[in-house]
């Protein structure tokens, strides 16, 4: 059993920890970093293009047999590390995205879930739930639906194909087998919720 503190090089409050392409990269509210092993001893080393941004998850994507890409995200943007640690930001790679900015800051946020039914559709947003899929020609939007409370505190898909997320004051419930018509649900406490305020979900495993 092993200690990493910050003297092996990291900063900040550690957020989530995920092994990729042979290495362990941790994120924090600084950055993204991956632990390299030397003679020498054992050091984290910063991911150059994603520091000073509070990291909040890593999402191992596997869109495809063969494919597989890093993805960090935050309020501020979302990047996607491959496996020789280049690095690119996802809004730059969205085949119909529109020149409003309003509906471009939709394409971060600070929690993202990856569709178990279809690999390669992931769900993020901010105050709109966002669906992205991605194909070899980029990443294109097939989703955007009005939320009723800005910020996702947690997001999760279940096998009936359930996305689940909760805001400070809520937890909604959105069928996605049919993304044309996608039906939300508000749950309180009339619901059977133990509380109005800062619920959180999970799955069952």
């Amino acid at each position: 059993f092993r200690v990493f503190k910050e003297d092996a090089g990291f900063e900040g409050f550690i957020t989530d920890i995920k092994y990729f392409s042979d290495r362990r990269f941790v994120s924090t509210f600084t950055g993204v970093y991956y632990k390299i092993s030397s003679p020498t001893g054992t050091r984290f080393m910063p991911v150059p293009e994603i520091q000073g941004e509070d990291i909040r998850q890593l999402q191992l994507f596997k869109p495809d047999r063969g494919e597989a890409m890093l993805i960090a995200s935050s309020e501020e943007g979302i990047w996607m590390v491959d496996r020789r640690l280049g690095v690119s930001v996802l809004e730059d790679r969205i085949l119909n995205r529109s020149d409003d900015p309003s509906l471009a800051e939709e394409y971060a946020g600070s929690y993202l879930v990856q569709d178990p039914n279809r690999n390669n559709i992931i769900y993020t947003g901010r105050n709109q739930l966002v669906g992205l899929e991605y194909s070899w020609r980029g990443w294109t939007e097939i989703l955007r639906l009005d939320l009723p409370e800005e910020g996702h505190l947690k997001m999760v898909i279940d096998k009936y194909g359930f996305l689940w997320t909760t805001t400070a004051r809520s937890v909604i419930r959105i069928d996605i087998s049919r993304l044309d018509d996608p039906e939300l649900r508000i749950l309180t406490v009339e619901n059977g919720l133990p509380a109005n305020e800062k619920n959180q979900v999970f799955l069952d495993p």
